[in-house]
């Protein structure tokens, strides 16, 4: 059980290393949640158009506006906020290269003996890929 809570203590102060910027995370999380709850709102004014048009053979225009502002807004606010995600999170990956290179740098001899440069530079850059990845299919 300690172990756990250490590897969770270590996996915050890295995250805290990093120096995400917190308050453009907390609006970039709130504007995509507010994409995806508008972009729920669509098939609602979908359905009073379709049941407007078969009960009186008109749309109306007011149904209509409101479904195109909800479904530009939604489109308009998810690519902000997706926006703000990316570049949040290539700054976290940026600094965390950083942290790697401080570290690699400050090894001792003994570890470049044991391992190849090459191994350690392709460990580097793969490991901080593969957490830009993740990040993308977020």
């Amino acid at each position: 059980m300690e172990y756990k809570e250490t590897k969770w203590k270590v996996f915050f102060s890295l995250i805290r290393k990093t120096r995400i910027s917190i308050n453009l995370f907390i609006i970039a999380m709130i504007l995509t949640a507010i994409s995806a709850t508008a972009s729920t709102l669509v098939p609602h004014f979908l359905r009073k158009i379709i049941d407007s048009y078969n009960s009186t053979n008109t749309i109306h225009s007011s149904d209509l506006t409101a479904l195109i502002g909800i479904f530009l807004s939604s489109a308009i606010l998810g690519a902000i906020g997706s926006y703000m995600l990316s570049v949040e999170g290539l700054k976290v990956v940026a600094n965390l290269r950083i942290l790697l290179w401080r570290k690699i740098v400050k090894l001792p001899i003994g570890f470049y003996d044991k391992n190849r440069s090459a191994d350690i530079a392709s460990r580097f850059v793969n490991d901080t890929s593969v957490i830009i990845m993740h990040r993308n299919a977020i």
